[in-house]
């Protein structure tokens, strides 16, 4: 966050600030899953890499407001064509093939309707690799 462009507000001036209770088990429970489900020399390389990203990506990415965000709305004929291909493949969610650690999908899995899964469909005159390829025509120029 920007404290030149977002100063503190003046009710929290001064005011220490507490970690959040219950935070270092929270981390401490996730490094023991991770564990279980990689091995700890494994748990212990990403993490190591999670921390370096952390750090070194911010200095290269691009903010577009202060707050690091830039907001605008899909064009309404791709957001249609993506609800219809969601709302005609939901019964094809599966999880998500995981395989890093920083991700805590041993507790949570992820899950995920794939568009390159031959199962799903879209509709007669396109596949579902054709919608992915129009969501990457108009999303690649703006990123």
């Amino acid at each position: 966050v920007d404290p030149v462009n977002n100063p503190t507000p003046p009710e929290h001036a001064g005011v220490t600030i507490q970690p959040m209770p219950g935070r270092m088990e929270f981390y401490k429970e996730f490094l023991r899953g991770c564990a279980v489900q990689f091995g700890r020399g494994a748990c212990d390389y990403q993490e190591l890499e999670r921390t370096y990203t952390s750090y070194h990506q911010a200095i290269h990415m691009k903010n577009f407001t202060a707050n690091g965000f830039h907001k605008m709305k899909m064009p309404p004929e791709l957001f249609e064509r993506i609800q219809y291909y969601w709302n005609t493949n939901t019964d094809k969610i599966k999880s998500e093939n995981q395989s890093d650690a920083s991700i805590n999908f041993w507790v949570h899995p992820s899950q995920m309707v794939n568009f390159e899964d031959p199962e799903t469909t879209y509709t007669d005159e396109e596949s579902p690799l054709d919608l992915r390829e129009s969501i990457l025509d108009v999303t690649q120029p703006i990123l």
